[in-house]
């Protein structure tokens, strides 16, 4: 009996694993930057200017220039870029401007940039700005220059013959070049965690001040900030890292193709009789790996699937909602926005970051009524198995106790849910705060792929590719809860459905996914409030 438990306890906890592995994909590329760096160096050698020439891909140039032409010339001046250009660097102060310099393996400290403008050539927007060295210091014999984003939402390609100039350089001076793409996230969570270790040691404190300490923690290192003033990520996940870091890098490399893919697809729609349906394909398959990046939607939906005692039926239902509610409501922001208040990209921005504050307060709410409602056993639904009561000595055989109630009792009844409760049809007032709570934050990448769309006059075709991408993004969701549905389902079959200890078990394991839902959307929270409130 032990071995049973102990195997179901096991295919419970991969189950759990499921939802808990869906928050922990590293980020995918809204933002790709065509990228060239110069050093510079003073009279005596000494290094002392980092300066940047970075060119962003079309689709985000349409969104970031959005509503900036105030004389509706048709062209944008440095003048109408300006706000913008001071915007972009100042939001890049948090991700130290995507630029590390060393020197023998040890860091060299850059100062705000002291000039930075905005041009756009070719439709393209490209950003100059340059960082002054806090001291002059000579290169030595191993100066590093690395220029990448460790959470890869901006994804960074370089000139394959001079990605990097030296301007006065020492004789001799010579470049090597490393190979880009998804690197490893900071560790901003290890001091916190260190923290708590240390009081907990002093015993100073008790332990759900521990808990708002890790909390308050974990949410500085998941803040969710914008590069670039512009594009909130989707989520600030711990990157390329652990087991499957290979295969989240290897996603993220294959979404960032399929995005270029699309977005020049779309542009093309109208000289091509075939770009409509490989749009659509290719929409479809941006989708899917979409959906296996960062989000918290998965966890947050095949959590409360597990919590609910949800059928796998149920969880398409449910997978399928939120994504449509999600991409509907990114076509309801930009036909708002930008469409009939003419709003810029920091418009946009700020109202999809109320949406994103509104999702993890309903995801901390959904979390706590879960867990309340396990550790009170309302919504803990059994039903009494036909002749039960014989072998409890009832002498009340016409009433077999066939109404499913709400108690907790531990006298061997069955604990299973009603087949009766689970064949009801799923409406919408019993799943509307998780649909909501994951489907209200409109993704990143969708608005940024209508405002494109609107500024080729194509905006028709840019939301039926935010629709097929929610499609594809449904399907990747649902084929998660199904799998952790199953699995929970093979738990309890391996160790008896019908057995008391199995059910305390369970009931443990829901209770820790309760809990991780609220943990959850208390991180979440905390991080996106971390900076203030929009706007």
């Amino acid at each position: 009996m032990i071995g049973r438990l102990l195997s179901a306890s096991r295919v419970c906890l991969a189950a759990l694993g499921v939802a808990a592995m869906a928050s922990q994909a590293a980020a995918h590329p809204h933002v790709f930057v065509k990228a060239k760096a110069e050093v510079l160096f003073d009279a005596q050698g000494r290094m002392t200017y980092v300066r940047h020439v970075w060119q962003f891909d079309p689709a985000f140039s349409a969104f970031a220039t959005q509503g900036l032409d105030a004389n509706h010339d048709g062209k944008l001046e440095q003048s109408e870029l300006k706000g913008l250009a001071h915007t972009n660097v100042t939001s890049l102060k948090y991700y130290r401007y995507f630029t590390w310099l060393s020197i023998g393996g040890k860091q060299i400290k850059l100062k705000d940039p002291d000039q930075y403008f905005l041009r756009v050539y070719d439709g393209l927007l490209t950003l100059y700005y340059q960082l002054p060295l806090a001291t002059p210091t000579l290169p030595g014999t191993d100066m590093t220059l690395e220029i990448y984003d460790p959470e890869y939402f901006v994804a960074f390609t370089f000139d394959k013959k001079q990605p990097i100039t030296l301007y006065h350089a020492p004789a001799g001076s010579r470049l090597a070049r490393r190979g880009s793409g998804p690197r490893q996230h900071r560790q901003d969570v290890v001091p916190a965690m260190k923290s708590c270790i240390s009081i907990w040691r002093r015993r100073r404190a008790t332990l759900p001040a521990i808990a708002l300490w890790l909390i308050a923690g974990v949410s500085a290192a998941f803040a969710v900030q914008t590069p670039f003033g512009i594009a909130t990520p989707d989520s600030t996940s711990p990157a390329f890292t652990g087991p499957l870091g290979g295969l989240f890098a290897w996603v993220a490399l294959r979404q960032a193709a399929f995005y270029h893919i699309l977005t020049s697809t779309l542009a093309d729609i109208k000289h091509s009789d075939h770009a409509a349906l490989l749009l659509a394909g290719v929409s479809l398959l941006y989708g899917i790996f979409h959906a296996v990046g960062p989000g918290h939607g998965k966890s947050v939906i095949t959590s409360y699937l597990l919590v609910q005692r949800q059928t796998a039926r149920r969880g398409i239902v449910i997978s399928f909602a939120a994504a449509l509610m999600q991409g509907l409501v990114a076509i309801a922001v930009v036909l708002v926005a930008a469409v009939i208040l003419r709003a810029t990209a920091i418009g946009m921005t700020q109202t999809t970051d109320w949406f994103l504050i509104f999702s993890y307060a309903l995801i901390t709410a959904v979390g706590a009524w879960l867990l309340w409602s396990k550790l009170t056993g309302r919504g803990h639904h059994h039903a009494h198995e036909p002749g039960h009561d014989r072998d409890h000595g009832h002498g009340h055989h016409d009433h077999h106790h066939d109404h499913a109630h709400d108690h907790d009792d531990a006298c061997g009844h069955s604990h299973v849910p009603d087949p009766r409760l689970l064949s009801k049809p799923l409406t919408l007032s019993r799943a509307w705060a998780a649909i909501l709570a994951v489907g209200i934050r409109p993704c990143s990448g969708a608005i940024i792929v209508l405002v494109f769309a609107l500024s080729q006059q194509l905006l028709l075709a840019g939301i039926a590719s935010v629709l097929v991408m929610s499609l594809g993004t449904a399907i990747t969701v649902s084929t998660l809860a199904i799998l952790a549905v199953s699995a929970k389902d093979v738990a309890l079959r391996v160790a008896g459905a019908d057995s008391p200890t199995t059910e305390r078990v369970v009931r443990v394991l829901e209770v820790g996914a309760a809990a991780f839902v609220m943990l959850l959307g208390l991180t979440l929270l905390g991080g996106a409030l971390a900076g203030g409130l929009p706007g």
